[in-house]
């Protein structure tokens, strides 16, 4: 197995490693609701408190996994015939920059379970401050997004690297991104940090999105092998 193949593997390890963590483990997803009082949040890190590091711990590690797949992802844009340079770095910029919005709202989740004595105040306003960048904290996978849409999309050759119906979904899921930005004004509904526009949408579609671009990854990947070996 060639250390592209490891590389397209890594997104899936990432997806599943995540959701050990925190589905599983954790059991952090679904979040607690952002009305609930600062002694329900206390009372929920409290009564868990081992669970929810381990869950963490694994979810952390997780993000390590992202990388590689962000990395082949370049690879393969950069196959794409007269490709700007620029949407493969940005791409790759996107996707690193977005490992940290992964890793902050863990950090701080963490932190929250460190001390599960403290002031319920504190608790429920790192779980929050933990939520808050979860689900705002888009802007490098927009970047990412749009940068890799723009590229397959743009991609005229007559054996495309990758089909542009992937590219749409990237932009797609993009758009399902935007409207998060009402959690910080709803605390309960679809449009909160625990509702369905709010959270789960985006996250079931960027789901979508890794997959799908992980089976293409798949196929390019045994193409480009094929044509290499050729003489």
């Amino acid at each position: 197995m060639t250390y592209q193949r490891l590389c397209v593997w890594s997104g899936p390890v990432f997806l599943g490693f995540f959701f050990i963590g925190m589905v599983v483990v954790a059991q952090l997803l679904p979040p607690p609701s952002a009305a609930a009082s600062a002694q329900t949040i206390a009372a929920f890190y409290g009564a868990r408190t081992g669970e929810i590091r381990a869950g963490l711990l694994i979810a952390l590690t997780s993000c390590a996994f992202y990388l590689p797949w962000v990395a082949i992802v370049s690879a393969h844009m950069k196959r794409i015939e007269n490709v700007s340079p620029a949407l493969v770095i940005i791409q790759a910029l996107g996707g690193a920059v977005g490992t940290i919005a992964f890793m902050v709202p863990i950090l701080i989740w963490l932190t929250a379970s460190f001390r599960p004595e403290r002031d319920p105040e504190i608790t429920r306003t790192l779980n929050d401050l933990g939520w808050v960048i979860f689900t705002i904290g888009y802007p490098p996978f927009e970047a990412q997004l749009v940068s890799f849409a723009l590229a397959v999309i743009g991609d005229k050759a007559q054996k495309p690297v990758l089909p542009s119906w992937v590219g749409y979904l990237a932009l797609s899921t993009g758009v399902s991104f935007f409207p998060a930005v009402l959690i910080t004004y709803l605390k309960t509904g679809p449009f909160s940090y625990t509702g369905f526009i709010g959270l789960w949408l985006p996250l079931i579609m960027f789901g979508a999105w890794l997959c799908a671009l992980t089976i293409l990854l798949l196929k390019a990947t045994r193409e480009e092998e094929k044509s290499s070996a050729r003489p």
